[in-house]
């Protein structure tokens, strides 16, 4: 999830085409998840792009609309 200033919007944009890439998804405007180990990866994205301070990582065991979510990233 992140909350990255108007002022680095280009970085904004950058990082959140990365992380469709990725195969993450928008969950919400700002938080985007994945279902697979991506610590190394963000924490890298953070740095290249220079947004470390306004991108947080949270680990989930569980979730709303799980069924939905399984259905997207596993069929």
């Amino acid at each position: 999830m992140f909350d990255i200033p108007e002022q680095y919007k280009q970085a904004r944009i950058v990082f959140t085409k990365k992380l469709k890439e990725l195969g993450f998804m928008q969950f919400q405007k700002s938080v985007w998840i994945c279902p697979y180990p991506c610590s190394e990866i963000v924490e890298a994205l953070k740095g290249i792009y220079e947004i470390r301070p306004f991108v947080k990582l949270a680990l989930v065991d569980n979730i709303d609309r799980e069924k939905y979510l399984i259905k997207h990233f596993f069929q």
